[in-house]
């Protein structure tokens, strides 16, 4: 551009940034005031949640940051079973929640192995192999359950840390 139309334009440039910066300051939004935690979990899934509920047993004030706004949500990524074993069953029966669990999900007592082949020819009967002794039962059998009524359950948890009179403060969404 010819240079009249250049200094016109650094003229408005110019005008502009006097404007703005003579303009009355913008109000800040309110800010809590700091916030104390012992602990700061990243991550609202199964594990996150586990995290957060067994520090606050144990007396921690704790918070939990996720991108999502309800962790429960369900999540097209996320979209799969999980089948909760004796490690995880262990953690959940520590935090109060096994029996919700079972209620919610599926039992895996035994699995079917078939053979398969490229003819047409019978293969026979599938073999079924137990998971668990059931005469036993020494432990529940592993359970398929969604993950979003996984994360629903364990969600509903740290809702309950706010409900239940305790010294530790309730785990916190921030």
């Amino acid at each position: 551009p010819p240079p009249s139309v250049r200094v016109i334009a650094l003229m408005i440039s110019a005008a502009c940034l006097a404007a703005l910066s003579l303009s009355a300051p913008r109000a800040r939004p309110s800010m809590r005031g700091p916030r104390h935690y012992d602990a700061v979990v990243v991550g609202a899934g199964p594990t996150g949640l586990a995290a957060a509920l067994q520090l606050h047993a144990r007396g921690a004030h704790v918070a939990i940051v996720d991108k999502m706004p309800a962790p429960a949500g369900f999540d097209a990524e996320r979209a799969f079973l999980y089948n909760v074993d004796g490690r995880g069953q262990s953690t959940l029966d520590e935090l109060g929640l096994l029996d919700a669990l079972v209620n919610q999900s599926v039992s895996q007592e035994e699995f079917r192995l078939s053979m398969v082949t490229d003819t047409d020819k019978p293969v026979g009967e599938p073999l079924s192999l137990p998971v668990v002794d059931l005469e036993q039962r020494r432990r529940v059998p592993a359970q398929w359950i969604p993950r979003s009524k996984l994360v629903a359950l364990m969600d509903d948890a740290v809702a309950d840390t706010a409900e239940r009179p305790s010294a530790t403060p309730p785990v916190e969404r921030i």
